[in-house]
């Protein structure tokens, strides 16, 4: 991930020149952290919706070529990073942007069965540990 930071700024300047960017992508000139960003997948995977994609494109949240509206980029849901092959844009969901998400779409009754199960103890209570 932190790769695809590096690549970032290279992304700007060369398709700054480029014909193939026609639409503008909100690209900054200094660098972010991402550590708590998560991919629109691993969002999905959370929310219990495995169409999430299909959704957000029907919802014009993504267009047509798998990249944000500018509107969502604005407002600081998502964000778009270089991927680590230094081409590929790889759209990132922030941290507003899970809150965001979770507002709009929901989360399944399976996927809230999932989060609100208690974790298994590992046995340290049991072993006296704890």
């Amino acid at each position: 991930m932190r790769q695809a930071l590096a690549h970032q700024k290279h992304f700007h300047r060369s398709t700054r020149d480029s014909s193939v960017a026609l639409h503008r992508i909100a690209v900054r000139e200094h660098f972010i952290c991402v550590d708590n960003f998560c991919t629109i997948q691993y969002i999905a995977d959370s929310l219990g919706h495995m169409d999430l994609r299909d959704r957000m494109l029907t919802d014009r949240v993504l267009r047509l070529d798998g990249l944000p509206d500018q509107r969502y980029l604005d407002s600081g849901y998502l964000t778009i990073v270089m991927d680590d092959d230094g081409v590929s844009p790889l759209v990132l969901v922030t941290p507003w942007g899970t809150s965001w998400l979770l507002r709009r779409y929901g989360m399944t009754d399976a996927a809230g069965e999932r989060s609100t199960r208690p974790e298994r103890s590992h046995g340290l209570m049991d072993a006296g540990l704890l």
